[in-house]
């Protein structure tokens, strides 16, 4: 007779993963990459930053493993966690304002007045700058 298999739900992985097991976590991670990943691109267009917000979606997943109340419902509970943490990035860099909107720019028609006070505010500076 062979070894007895040991079904690995999603529950029982979750479990493990509980008690420590951080090898449980990873086929966690495989079985819901895909959602994760999509429900990310809807939040940005760019891959690289997809791929970034999954891998952060997944760290969060682990550090609040012991929030999960119903381990058999993990796959919708970290897609939640996904969502919320592409809307909370989103706002964060929605707050943050252009850099080029905050430097004013100089018109063609200021002339030499434009040049100026750049000249003016070079020559303040001190040699160390």
């Amino acid at each position: 007779m062979g070894e007895v298999q040991v079904p690995t739900t999603c529950a029982h992985l979750v479990l493990r993963a509980r008690e420590g097991d951080r090898d449980a976590f990873t086929p966690l991670m495989q079985s819901f990459e895909g959602d994760v990943r999509a429900i990310c691109r809807r939040f940005t267009r760019d891959d690289d930053d997809a791929e970034d917000l999954v891998l952060e979606s997944f760290v969060e997943a682990y550090l609040k493993l012991d929030q999960l109340r119903a381990p058999e419902s993990f796959g919708p509970w970290v897609k939640s966690i996904a969502r919320n943490h592409c809307r909370s990035c989103y706002r964060s860099q929605r707050a943050i304002p252009d850099p080029d909107l905050l430097v004013p720019t100089l018109h063609c028609d200021e002339g030499d007045e434009g040049y100026d006070r750049v000249a003016h505010g070079v020559a303040r500076l001190s040699q160390d700058h």
